[in-house]
């Protein structure tokens, strides 16, 4: 059973419960309408756009990483002086390589999933 029809139920359980014969039929059936049209849309937006916030995800991962090593980049060459700046341009080429190959990882696995109909 799919956890919208638990929460759809329990919700006019309640309404039922709090307002007793207040609560007619007829309001039982717009509710029940109401929360089934709400709860499939919540599942088709989850279902559908699933892969992109993966891919935010991992990219925001990456972009905050990044900015991490930025920062103890900066720390180490502001302790160790001017002469400190002669190795971060070959790593930062490394870095920006790694972050190629992971974004292109991802965008290959969004495309397989999306394929495969997930």
């Amino acid at each position: 059973v799919p956890r919208v029809v638990i929460f759809r139920d329990a919700i006019i359980d309640l309404f039922d419960m709090e307002m007793g014969a207040r609560f007619t039929s007829k309001a039982k059936l717009g509710f029940m309408a109401i929360l089934n049209y709400v709860g499939g849309a919540y599942i088709y937006i989850r279902r559908e756009y699933a892969v992109r916030i993966k891919v935010i995800n991992s990219s925001w991962r990456t972009a905050n990483n990044k900015a991490a090593d930025f920062m103890d980049a900066g720390e180490e060459a502001a302790e160790g002086g001017e002469g400190g700046e002669g190795g971060d341009g070959e790593a930062g080429k490394e870095g920006e390589e790694a972050a190629k190959e992971e974004a292109a990882a991802a965008d290959k696995k969004a495309q397989e999933a999306k394929a495969s109909g997930e």
